[in-house]
C-alpha cells in the first residue's frame, strides 16, 4: 500500500504490454497468412496465364506449318525450286 493507502498496481503496466505483444502478434501472423494466400493465388494465376500463352502458340506454329507446306508444294512443283537447290548445293 502507498501513504494514502491505495494497493500499488506495479503488474499492470506489463499485463498492457503483454497484451499489445499478444496483440501484434496475431496481427502480424494474420499479415502473413495474408501474404501467403496472396502468393500462392498468383503463382496460380501465372501458371494460367502460361499454359494459355504456351496453347495458343502451339496452337499458330501448327497453322504457320501447315500454311509453309502448302507454299512449299507449290515452290517445288514450280522450278523455282529445283533452280534454288542446285546453287544451294556444291
Amino acid at each position: 500500500m502507498d501513504e494514502s493507502g491505495n494497493k500499488k498496481k506495479h503488474g499492470q503496466p506489463y499485463k498492457i504490454v503483454g497484451k499489445l505483444a499478444v496483440e501484434l502478434v496475431t496481427v502480424i501472423a494474420g499479415i502473413l497468412i495474408a501474404l501467403f494466400v496472396n502468393s500462392i493465388q498468383e503463382k496460380r494465376a501465372d501458371k494460367k496465364n502460361l499454359d494459355e500463352t504456351l496453347h495458343a502458340l502451339s496452337l499458330e506454329f501448327d497453322k504457320n506449318r501447315d500454311t509453309l507446306k502448302v507454299y512449299l508444294i507449290d515452290f517445288k512443283d514450280s522450278g523455282t525450286y529445283w533452280n534454288f537447290m542446285k546453287r544451294m548445293l556444291p
